[in-house]
């Protein structure tokens, strides 16, 4: 997942035209959505998106889960990469905008809705997804780490 961290020190306040091609290269991949929020010419937020059936088998995750006593198969669902907004933003209703935007986009792709999993430790995620109404579905044991001490990721959805 491309973090916020990792955003700030790739474009480093670089214009969009400067950065096209880098985008393109690194990011851009068969089947990958990218949404870039823009200041003026400047990227401050992202949101990238894949099939979620390119990627659950890969990452142990589950090809369908049920919620609320109905049965849901992810694997016509779009799968949320990351989202991020330059540090210095945050907190300005950026992120949910991008999401909200993005979210449409992606619908209208023809997904059924979005998955994605995320780190329960990372408070700041968390409250992003549910701000973009998310929904929690599933605990999935993941490698320990620093990052991940229990060893547990959250699955979320949101349905269309």
């Amino acid at each position: 997942m491309v973090t916020t961290h990792y955003i700030t020190a790739f474009y480093d306040g670089k214009p969009l035209a400067a950065i096209r091609n880098e985008l393109i290269a690194k990011l851009f991949a068969a089947d990958t959505y990218v949404f870039v929020a823009c200041e003026g010419e400047q990227v401050i937020g992202y949101s990238i998106f894949a099939p979620y059936a390119k990627y659950y088998q890969e990452k142990k995750m589950p090809a369908e889960v049920e919620f609320a006593g109905k049965k849901y198969d992810l694997r016509g669902y779009a799968y949320s990469l990351g989202t991020g907004v330059l540090a210095s933003l945050q907190g300005k209703g950026i992120g949910p905008m991008l999401r909200e935007f993005a979210d449409n986009e992606i619908k209208k792709e023809g997904f059924q809705g979005i998955v994605t999993d995320v780190n329960p430790e990372n408070k700041p995620s968390v409250k992003n997804q549910l701000r973009v109404g998310m929904i929690r579905v599933a605990d999935l044991p993941c490698a320990r780490s620093k990052t991940r001490p229990r060893g547990i990721n959250t699955l979320w959805m949101k349905p269309f």
